[in-house]
């Protein structure tokens, strides 16, 4: 970036935080945002998607050979999960097939989720059959326990609006979510004391 661009950029930041204006996109940076958000999507739904995998879970990458990333991993997948359904709504993508009845795939994840959840909560990585990956890697990582919370209660917020309610999926959410909750209280504390 010359001295020149990196000025205009600084005082169009300036301005725009200065005077509250937004700096405009132009109309072609525009369309190769929605062009590339689009094959975004789709290519996510075909890790969402995919009959090889344990329903609900979700694929970090295609790739099974050179890097392998074939597998599941808790913090993404909840990452994934908490950005749809923030997206969900938007003008902007509301046109993708995922998000067709996305309440049910928020579900199916959460169901997986409380399969693999049974591998050990601070488990970063498991196999897309929803089994441990039982091979060294960084343990506990307790970030993903959060996202699992986080996803847990949405999917509760949305059982208690359904007509065909299920109250012992219910049941078994909010269970999960205590259990859930107090590792990751336990880990806080052992992460203090070390």
């Amino acid at each position: 970036m010359t001295k020149k661009s990196f000025s205009s950029l600084l005082t169009l930041t300036l301005a725009s935080t200065l005077y509250g204006v937004e700096p405009s996109i132009t109309q072609q940076a525009e369309s190769k945002i929605q062009q590339q958000s689009q094959v975004s999507l789709n290519k996510l739904q075909e890790s969402l998607d995919n009959s090889e995998v344990l329903e609900g879970v979700v694929i970090a990458s295609p790739s099974k050979d050179k890097p392998n990333y074939f597998y599941h991993w808790t913090r993404d997948g909840g990452i994934v999960m908490q950005s749809l359904n923030q997206i969900k709504s938007s003008n902007t993508f509301n046109q993708n097939s995922l998000f067709n009845n996305f309440s049910e795939r928020l579900r199916k994840y959460v169901k997986a989720e409380m399969i693999m959840e049974k591998n050990g909560y601070g488990e970063p990585k498991h196999l897309v059959t929803g089994k441990i990956f039982d091979e060294p890697w960084g343990r506990p990582q307790n970030d993903g326990t959060a996202f699992r919370v986080l996803n847990y209660i949405r999917v509760l917020e949305q059982e208690a609006k359904r007509p065909d309610r299920d109250l012992k999926f219910e049941s078994t959410i909010k269970n999960s979510i205590i259990d859930n909750l107090y590792y990751l209280s336990e880990a806080i504390h052992k992460a203090d004391v070390e």
